[in-house]
C-alpha cells in the first residue's frame, strides 16, 4: 500500500493488511484530506476501500474528489448553472476516472466498535476489502462515557484486533491534544501530542503526524514574507513505525484542491 507521494512512501513499511495506522494533526489541518488522498490512491490501483465517516455526508466526499481531480472550485459545484463548459469537460474526465474505483462510504454518527465490525465483515465478504479508514477515533461511540482514557484504550486495541481478524489496514484519524498556555500552537508535533496519546502508541503500528507551518500564521503577512520558502510547505512526520523508519518528509498542500502533493509537484 501507499499514499500516492513517492517521498512519503520510499519509507513506509506498516501500511499493509494487518496493521493500525493512525494519522493525527489538529484540526484544519489535513488529516481527512490525506486521508482521502490515500483512499484514492489505492482505489485508482484496484484496492478496495471503506471510508467511515462521522461528520462528513457522501455527497461531501464525491465533491471532494472531483475537486481534487478537476481542479473545479466546490463553490462551483454548488452552483452548477455558472459552470462553463471548459469545467464540465474537465469534471466528466475526472467522473469517467474515479467511477471504475472500489471506494465505499459508510456514514454513521458516533459509530460504536460493535457496529464498526459487523460492518467491516460485510464488506469483507463482499468486496474483498484492504483498507478501512475511520475517520475520526475521538467521535466513535466511547464504550465507557465517562472515562474518556478508557474508552480510547479499548477502542485502540479493538481497532487493531479488527485489522488483523480481517486481514486489512485500518486507517484511523486523530486529534491532537490542545495546546498548553505556555506552548506556542504552530509547534510541530510528536506522537506524544495525540488525544490520550498512550493507548494510541502502543496498539499503532505507524503514527503519522501532519505539520503545515504556513497555516498557523496564514494572517501574519509579516511572517509569511519572511517565509516564502514555507508557502504551501506541509510535512508528514513518521513519527512511529514498528519495522521501518521514522523521517519528516516535506511535501506540499493545495489549499485550492484540499489535496497533498510531492513538494514541486503540486497540481500534478
Amino acid at each position: 500500500f501507499g499514499t500516492g507521494i513517492r517521498s512519503v512512501d520510499q519509507y513506509l513499511v506498516d501500511y499493509r493488511p494487518g496493521s493500525l495506522v493512525v494519522i493525527g494533526a489538529d484540526s484544519s489541518i489535513g488529516k481527512t484530506s490525506l486521508a482521502l488522498g490515500m483512499a484514492e490512491h489505492l482505489g485508482l490501483n484496484g484496492h478496495s476501500v471503506l471510508y467511515v465517516t462521522m461528520e462528513m455526508s457522501v455527497r461531501d466526499i464525491a465533491d471532494r474528489f472531483l475537486v481534487g481531480h478537476s481542479g473545479v472550485p466546490r463553490s462551483k459545484l454548488m452552483t452548477p448553472d455558472q459552470i462553463e463548459p471548459a469545467a464540465w469537460s474537465s469534471l466528466d474526465t475526472a467522473t469517467a476516472r474515479l467511477k471504475p474505483c472500489p471506494f465505499h462510504v459508510y456514514h454513521s454518527p458516533g459509530i460504536s466498535l460493535d457496529e464498526l465490525g459487523a460492518v467491516v465483515r460485510r464488506a469483507k465478504r463482499r468486496d474483498n476489502l484492504s483498507v478501512v479508514v475511520v475517520d475520526y477515533l475521538q467521535i466513535m461511540r466511547y464504550p465507557v462515557p465517562s472515562d474518556e482514557v478508557a474508552s480510547v484504550q479499548q477502542l485502540t486495541s479493538g481497532l487493531k484486533t479488527l485489522a488483523g481478524q480481517q486481514n486489512v489496514a485500518v486507517v484511523c484519524l486523530s486529534q491532537l491534544r490542545k495546546r498548553g498556555p505556555n506552548e506556542k500552537a504552530d509547534k510541530e508535533p510528536t506522537g506524544h501530542d495525540l488525544h490520550s496519546s498512550g493507548s494510541i502508541r502502543r496498539d499503532a503500528d505507524l503514527v503519522m503526524l501532519i505539520h503545515r507551518p504556513e497555516y498557523y500564521h496564514r494572517d501574519d503577512q509579516d511572517w509569511l514574507d519572511k517565509h516564502e520558502d514555507l508557502k504551501d510547505a506541509a510535512y508528514l512526520i513518521i513519527d512511529k513505525q514498528r519495522n521501518g523508519p521514522t523521517r519528516k518528509v516535506k511535501i506540499a498542500f493545495e489549499p485550492r484542491r484540499t489535496k497533498f502533493y510531492e513538494w514541486g509537484a503540486m497540481g500534478v
